[in-house]
Formats: C-alpha cells, sequence, structure tokens
C-alpha cells in the first residue's frame, strides 16, 4: 500500500496536514483513521516531471532521431505529456538547438512547437519560441518508448536535458 502525505491543502480543506489518505475506489478516500470520507474529486493528483540526459556535458550535440530513449514506467501509465524543456551545459554561439520528443510505441511527434534554445542561453525557458505540446498526441502508456530527436545542434553546444513534466 502506498501512503501519500498531503502537504498542499488549498484544494483539501477538510483534513489536516500530517493525516495520511487511503484510496478506497474512484470516488472517494478515506483518512486512516475513517474519520472522514473526501471525495476523489477534491484530490490534488501532482505533476510528475523528470530530468532525461541526453548528451553528456562534455559531449557536442549531433543532430538525428532516436539519440536516446525513455521507456515509460507503469506509473505514468494513462498521463500526459504536460510540458517539455531542455538545457545545455555548452551554449549555441549561433544556431539553436533544436529538439523533437516522439512516442516511438505511437509513432507521433508529441511537441507541435519543439523545444529550441536561444543562442548563448542555457535552457529553453527563455526561448523565443515556446515548445507547444501537441494535446491529440501527449498520452502516454506504460512501456510506450519516448525518443528524443535532436534537429539542430547550434554550434559548439555541448551537453544536453531534457525536462520533461507528466501529468493527469
Amino acid at each position: 500500500m502506498t501512503t501519500v502525505k498531503v502537504t498542499e491543502l488549498s484544494e483539501i480543506d477538510a483534513i489536516a496536514q500530517d493525516d495520511v489518505l487511503l484510496v478506497v475506489d474512484s470516488s472517494e478516500v478515506v483518512l486512516a483513521n475513517k474519520s472522514k470520507k473526501i471525495p476523489y474529486s477534491k484530490l490534488v493528483i501532482l505533476d510528475r516531471t523528470c530530468s532525461w540526459r541526453i548528451f553528456h556535458k562534455d559531449a557536442a550535440l549531433s543532430t538525428g532521431n532516436g539519440k536516446d530513449y525513455l521507456y515509460i514506467p507503469e506509473a505514468l501509465d494513462g498521463y500526459v505529456l504536460k510540458a517539455a524543456h531542455a538545457a545545455v551545459d555548452t551554449v549555441s554561439s549561433s544556431g539553436l538547438p533544436t529538439v523533437q520528443i516522439r512516442n516511438v510505441t505511437q509513432a507521433v511527434d508529441m511537441l507541435s512547437t519543439p523545444i529550441t534554445i536561444d543562442v548563448s542561453e542555457r535552457t529553453s525557458y527563455t526561448a523565443s519560441a515556446q515548445p507547444v505540446v501537441d494535446a491529440l498526441n501527449n498520452s502516454v502508456s506504460k512501456a510506450d518508448i519516448i525518443a528524443a530527436d535532436v534537429d539542430g545542434a547550434g554550434t559548439g553546444t555541448k551537453g544536453l536535458t531534457l525536462i520533461l513534466t507528466f501529468g493527469i
């Protein structure tokens, strides 16, 4: 049994911060001491973010499909990709490092606008063109294979980490 400790009470005001919730079914949860029932719809399901190293910090970026693969674990079954960003260890002096996230299992690109990192920037968080998740192709299932496709390497860029956020 998994125990979940509630630390954010903005959506759940009927319980104390240290109470332990037991999931009964898809409609309600019960406090461990069975003193209160809370509708499941009131629970806050937290997003899950993973940091995925594609190129070692000293390795020059190179273009190509399937530079690395991520296998979706059972814990993310039924989740959707909500956000995708990237970071590099050595910035590009010209040209934009560009990355597409592809669900190999479903044979679809997951971003309608790929991740880019502007010249002299370390992350995509400040990019002039922000990545956009394709709402029609954002779902994942356990054992799906997700590929990192590098479509642009920039000049002098080294190291690449993807930051993916999944949620319900």
